[in-house]
Formats: structure tokens, C-alpha cells, sequence
């Protein structure tokens, strides 16, 4: 790191790793950079350069090539070293075993805690010194000669998942009536593609309890929408008794899956409820049900009614339009009290009715998100 200055001049830091510079405070380096005030002399050190090779690889614990961050944290303090460089080879599985892998998440993951920082900038003054360059983190593994980054190796594997659990049919209901067992898969159908999560239940069911299918992994998160549709193929009849709920799992702020569907071989005699009233937080895809003799489609639409336009002062808000033709229905606009204008709401989606408009009280509201966020 350069060396800081307070009235006074500072020296660049070194080149190839060596001194830090010197100043009033000096820089951090190898080793810090001189001060004619011993107390303010550069901090030792600085991020190298860390090569592992492993064929299999767990970390538990913590891989560090970081950069130091300057001794004194005054006025015209020296800067802060860069980060080193983490370099990782490895031929560990990644787990590819379901449909909805985030591939950021596996990422991290498998890489665990690891640090390529710079040094931190002087936050107590904003004339001390600056922070350190980050350095690197490359993990990886080397297939048929060519290395690939770790994300490109998890993309490759769950492509290939995807093709060994992919069923092509004419519609999501032929599918499912074909021999399929529990698990994920990918359902194909007039170049729509639908993740599945499926459950097959052998025999007749009686259920006294509630019942919820589905997991964490279908439905959205905060930065990822919703991954799969849950379906559960009962090969018998199935009877819910009265007071029990049957649905798909949700988050209670991201929603549900990509749909819910119950298909049963035999008779379904409901005295309870089945419910799927949280909507996915996910794109809008043509949902083909079924395809006529005629080579017609029985399908939902990829967008829903349209939302409730936006109103003005004093007034209160626009129903949503209702949908027709298997479409889910838009959401309203909000109310206004006082003056502003209040957000229209949005459109559903095949898999999410529309999001409402925020409303204000001498305020103005903000638009429904799309697809169902």
C-alpha cells in the first residue's frame, strides 16, 4: 500500500510484494512502508498466491489469501495491501440429484468460507487510507483436458440431469397417466418445458390429517423465483375427510410452486379442503393440460387478466379484470385517500393471479410487481 501523507507526501507502494510506502503513515507491505512516527508504520503483509488440488474436497473451515489493512487508522494513513489469489482444482461431485438447483448456492457450497480480500479502507477518517484491492477465487474442475469453472461444471451436470429425467408427452396429463415413479423430472410438451416434482402414492388413501407436498426447494426465494410444479399421482382412490387441507408447502413471503396438480386413477371424494391460494413468484409459461383429438389445446395462458388501471385522488381502487379461458385473474389497483396516484395492479401469470397496487394517503402508490412478486 501507498504510504499516507498529514501536510507531507507519501511513497507508492513497492512493486513485486515488497516495501509498502512511506509516509506519515505507512504503507502495508513487505514489510510496511517507514514512518518517522513509530507508531504509525505500515502493517507486514500482503494476499498470495494459494494453489490446491484435491480430487475430493469438502471445506469446513476457512481458505484465506487476504490483504492486510493499514496499523494506524488516523488522518494521512497509509493504504491498505491487495488480496492474494485462490486458485482450486478438484473432481468433486457436485450432488446434481433434483430439478431447481440454484447454481450460485452450489457454488457456494461447495466452495465454503474462503476470503481473497484487500485490506479495509480507513473508515474513521475520509482522508486516511484506501482499501486494498480483492483478489481472486477460481474453483474448478478439469474435464477431457479443458478446465471449466465450477459454475460451468454444476450447469453441466444438471443439464445432464435434466436430460435423464426429461419425459416428453403430448400433455402434462399423458405424462403423469404413463408408469413414472417419485422424484424429479422434466415434462416436455408443445416446446414448453415444466420442472416436476412428483410424488406417487400407491393404493387407496384415506386422510385424517393434513396433507402438504412439496418443499423449500419448488417454491421462490428472495432473489430466485419458484422452481418446480408438485404433482401427486394417487394409483387408487383417494378420500379426504372433513376439516383437512390438502395443498402444496409455501413460503409465506415468496409463495408457492409452479402449480399444484393432484391426479388420482380411481375416485376422489373431497369433505375437506384442497387449496393452492399462494401463487408462484415465477414467469408465465403456456400450461398444457391436455391436447384434443383435434390437435386443440386444453391449456392455461402463459399471462392472466389484466390489473386494475390506476386511480387518482380521492378514490378507490380498480378491480382487477377477471380472467377467461383457464387465465388467472389480475390484480386490483390501490385506493387513494388525499391527493396522489395509486399503483395499478398487475397481470396474472399461468401460475399466479396479479399483485395488487399499493395505495396512499397524499401519496403515490407503486405497481403491482409481475409475475406474481
Amino acid at each position: 500500500g501507498g504510504g499516507g501523507g498529514w501536510n507531507s507526501s507519501g511513497a507508492s507502494g513497492s512493486p513485486n510484494g515488497s516495501s509498502g510506502g512511506a509516509g506519515e503513515g505507512g504503507g502495508t507491505g513487505n514489510p510496511g512502508g517507514t514512518s518517522s512516527n513509530s507508531d504509525r508504520k505500515g502493517t507486514n503483509g500482503t494476499g498470495g498466491l494459494l494453489v490446491l488440488y484435491a480430487d475430493e474436497y469438502k471445506n469446513n473451515g476457512k481458505i484465506t489469501a487476504s490483504g492486510t489493512s493499514g496499523r494506524y487508522r488516523g488522518y494521512g494513513s497509509g493504504g491498505s495491501s491487495g488480496g492474494g489469489s485462490i486458485n482450486i482444482f478438484t473432481n468433486q461431485e457436485t450432488g446434481i440429484d433434483q430439478l431447481g438447483i440454484i447454481t450460485n448456492s452450489r457454488y457456494n457450497e461447495m466452495l465454503g468460507v474462503a476470503s481473497k480480500n484487500g485490506g479495509s479502507k480507513n473508515e474513521e477518517d475520509n482522508r486516511g487510507g484506501g482499501a486494498g484491492g480483492n483478489g481472486t477465487i477460481s474453483i474448478g474442475e478439469v474435464r477431457n483436458g479443458t478446465y471449466y469453472d465450477l459454475k460451468d461444471i454444476i450447469e453441466q451436470d444438471k443439464e445432464a440431469y435434466k436430460n435423464s429425467v426429461t419425459k416428453t408427452g403430448d400433455s402434462i396429463l399423458s405424462i403423469i397417466n404413463e408408469d413414472i415413479r417419485s422424484g424429479y423430472w422434466f415434462f416436455k410438451v408443445n416446446n414448453e418445458e415444466y420442472p416436476v416434482h412428483m410424488y406417487v402414492i400407491e393404493g387407496d388413501q384415506r386422510w385424517s390429517s393434513d396433507q402438504i407436498f412439496g418443499d423449500a426447494g419448488d417454491v421462490a426465494t428472495k432473489n430466485d423465483n419458484a422452481q418446480n410444479m408438485v404433482v401427486v399421482k394417487v394409483k387408487g382412490n383417494v378420500t379426504i375427510e372433513e376439516g383437512v387441507t390438502v395443498r402444496p408447502y409455501y413460503d409465506e413471503l415468496y409463495g408457492g410452486p409452479k402449480g399444484f396438480t393432484m391426479y388420482v386413477t380411481g375416485k376422489l371424494e373431497n369433505n375437506g379442503t384442497i387449496d393452492n391460494s399462494h401463487g408462484a413468484k415465477a414467469e408465465g409459461q403456456d400450461v398444457y393440460l391436455w391436447k384434443n383429438a383435434d390437435g386443440t389445446y386444453e391449456y392455461v395462458p402463459a399471462t392472466g387478466g389484466a390489473g386494475g388501471s390506476s386511480v387518482g385522488n380521492e378514490s378507490s381502487g380498480r378491480k382487477g379484470n377477471d380472467g377467461i379461458g383457464r387465465q388467472t385473474g389480475g390484480g386490483a389497483s390501490g385506493g387513494i385517500m388525499g391527493n396522489g396516484t395509486s399503483g395499478s395492479g398487475g397481470a396474472g401469470t399461468s401460475y399466479s393471479g396479479g399483485t395488487g397496487g399499493g395505495g396512499g394517503w397524499n401519496s403515490s402508490g407503486a405497481s403491482g410487481s409481475p409475475n406474481g412478486s
